[in-house]
């Protein structure tokens, strides 16, 4: 039995752990319904200055089990693939998160039991026209008892549902690329762009870059992403660009959409283009290479100014009845290899009588039988 209460709780945490976005008017265990827009779609038009205000009215779908749930109004923010993300409420809020006070922030639901809460709205005066985006954060806390065993397991779920604010005046749709680079040292094209007006605006498309001496082409998607009003973002795009050296042309390529809060859809603004001429140097690479090379270059100049020396301090030396190529360097403690190089001499290092070759002249070790005086 204790194993089948652990499975189930573990269940019931993966199917009410997710966050849901705007959607059905029934959520994990609980459904609310707004008196303005008679429904679970949170739509709101408001002057600036003017405050709003409408019902929230949530009610607890389970027969059995308490749910608590905290509430707050939170800023969405721009991600990618087109999704709106929420910022959390310990953030700092600069718009609806601002904006939306809720009254009360926590209730308790009883199994269908159904509570009231009061939305404020007030933009301010220095709110501009154009849609902003942002959401109800509901944080859900439940407890579900096993009549079987009287063990209870908690979980929790923070669910948003998004909030629509639009500001009614003109639409200023203006927007600059701020910055097209390439970054050698991290292999990312760094993209740089603001939104200057008051609507969201929505980035797709691709960078096309071109091997200037290969002329091999490569296609690198943009992320689609979404800017809000007043908002500049920086993406740095990694390049798939494996070549160690190379000459390039890079070509940026971006639609850009606005989009309409009222009519929940994007609509076609324009077009962004901008070229580039980047190159691939390994400069560590090179730096290495000249360090050796200068290194080697430093070793063959002293090996030829010690061979210069060494060839200075020999003498000539006429080779007599007897002697060989070993038994010279013997006599001047030299090795018979070295003796033959600085003669230029070859296999198989024979030496003829009266011949004149080079030796060496530090002390050479001559036996002689006088005895000293």
């Amino acid at each position: 039995m204790k194993k089948s209460l652990k499975q189930k709780a573990i269940l019931m945490m993966l199917i009410t752990g997710i966050s849901l976005f705007n959607a059905s008017p029934a959520f994990a265990g609980f459904k609310f319904t707004s008196t303005a827009n008679q429904s679970s779609e949170l739509k709101y038009i408001i002057n600036p200055e003017e405050v709003k205000t409408d019902i929230l009215e949530f009610e607890n779908t389970e027969e059995t089990g308490e749910i608590t749930i905290e509430l707050g109004a939170v800023d969405g923010t721009s991600g990618d693939n087109g999704v709106i993300a929420f910022k959390v409420l310990s953030q700092k809020q600069a718009h609806i998160g601002k904006w939306i006070q809720l009254e009360p922030s926590k209730i308790v639901l009883k199994p269908r039991e159904k509570v009231q809460v009061k939305i404020s709205i007030e933009p301010g005066k220095y709110a501009t026209p154009g849609t902003y985006v942002g959401g109800l954060s509901m944080m859900n806390y439940k407890k579900n008892v096993s009549p079987t065993s009287n063990t209870s397991v908690k979980v929790s779920s923070r669910l948003v549902s998004k909030i629509f604010l639009t500001v009614p005046g003109e639409i200023s749709n203006k927007y600059a690329l701020k910055k097209f680079s390439y970054l050698n040292g991290e292999k990312n094209f760094d993209i740089g762009f603001t939104n200057q007006g008051n609507t969201l605006l929505r980035l797709k498309g691709n960078i096309n870059v071109v091997n200037r001496i290969t002329g091999k082409k490569t296609t690198i998607e943009f992320p689609e992403t979404l800017i809000q009003k007043d908002e500049s973002i920086e993406k740095k795009i990694i390049s798939p660009i494996k070549d160690i050296i190379g000459f390039y042309e890079a070509k940026l390529n971006l639609s850009v959409d606005y989009y309409d809060g009222i009519n929940d859809k994007y609509y076609p603004l324009g077009f962004v283009k901008n070229d580039i001429n980047f190159n691939i140097i390994p400069w560590l690479l090179i730096i290495i290479i000249l360090l050796i090379t200068a290194v080697c270059i430093a070793l063959y100049i002293s090996k030829k100014r010690n061979d210069k020396k060494y060839l200075n301090e020999c003498v000539k030396y006429q080779v007599k009845p007897g002697d060989t190529l070993t038994s010279i360097a013997k006599t001047y403690e030299m090795d018979w290899k070295k003796l033959a190089k600085i003669n230029k001499i070859l296999a198989p290092y024979s030496v003829t009588t009266n011949q004149e070759i080079l030796v060496h002249i530090y002390q050479p070790k001559i036996k002689t039988n006088e005895k000293p005086a």
